[in-house]
């Protein structure tokens, strides 16, 4: 592995899972269920618009440090969603949606590592 992905993983994945562990949401009904479904597709749109932004090199809002704290808030809300559920077709939905973010991180590291070594180049 290549010292720009490892850097680009200790920027952004390491930071979103000391917050998965320390910043857990105990959902207690169902009503609280849906409201947490409801801030998931906020979080989704947030993230869609902060990946281009950062795409764009557009810096206005701090895109990049937004998109890290929504990408650990989604998935905060999404395990807190997983341990609440007691459907099985439901769970299994919910495991595709984990899976579905998982990637979406490794490509944004991806990303991240390939903007760093354009960046190198150009200096």
């Amino acid at each position: 592995m290549s010292l720009t992905v490892k850097k680009a993983i200790k920027i952004v994945l390491l930071p979103s899972l000391l917050c998965s562990y320390s910043f857990g949401l105990e959902i207690k009904d169902l009503s609280h269920a849906v409201d947490v479904s409801g801030k998931q597709r906020m979080f989704t749109q947030r993230m869609l618009k902060d990946y281009a932004m950062v795409g764009l090199e557009n810096n206005f809002g701090n895109p990049d440090e937004d998109l890290k704290k929504i990408m650990t808030a989604f998935e905060n809300h999404l395990d807190s969603l997983i341990a609440f559920n007691t459907d099985k077709a439901t769970e299994e939905s919910l495991e595709k949606v984990k899976c579905f973010f998982l990637q979406r991180v490794i490509q944004y590291l991806l990303f991240l590592s390939q903007q760093y070594l354009v960046r190198a180049i150009h200096r």
